[in-house]
């Protein structure tokens, strides 16, 4: 009969992650920042005030050789942005362009349906940060910039302009077909 004592009690947070996010959470994976990376991409949700970086190692095969992220965010934020990374971590720079929230929600077990615009945060600065990458390589090609140290020294101090077709240019090469 005590019943109505219940109603007004919030629930456990830990009720509603599944035990892989709640271990991501707990235990985020590839924290930190990459110095002199290959690639950087950063997003922000206005809406929940969440914001992730992801930088980027790429090795000569043009692998994802190492993958950092710092988050500013909830907790399914965090484990969003440390499967992410994990998932992305030894793939091409393509098969990694091919990631999508889908597999960061099966990753995680799935997310409360409230909390599942933290995955589009993840894979968005992931793909961000493989755009950068491309455009780099792109400028470099081009003789735009004459040293990855150059791009981003530029990228960082806000110097590099580019326009919408040279991104789609230097994406294309890399993007799986119809990206």
């Amino acid at each position: 009969m005590n019943d109505w004592k219940n109603l007004y009690r919030p629930r456990s947070q830990q009720e509603d992650y599944t035990p892989a996010t709640i271990d991501h959470f707990m235990n985020p994976r590839q924290v930190g920042h990459i110095d002199d990376d290959d690639g950087c991409g950063r997003l922000g949700d206005p809406g929940c005030g969440d914001t992730l970086e992801i930088t980027l190692r790429i090795d000569e095969q043009e692998r994802i050789a190492d993958i950092r992220f710092l988050i500013a965010g909830c907790p399914a934020a965090v484990a969003t942005g440390s499967i992410t990374a994990v998932l992305a971590l030894g793939k091409t720079v393509r098969a990694a362009f091919a990631l999508i929230e889908a597999d960061v929600l099966r990753g995680l077990g799935g997310l409360p349906p409230e909390k599942v615009h933290c995955s589009l945060l993840s894979i968005g600065a992931l793909r961000a940060a493989l755009s950068d990458y491309c455009l780099r390589q792109y400028l470099l090609r081009t003789g735009r910039v004459q040293s990855a140290a150059e791009y981003r020294d530029k990228r960082d101090g806000g110097e590099l302009s580019f326009t919408h077709d040279e991104l789609a240019t230097a994406v294309a090469g890399y993007a799986p077909d119809g990206e």
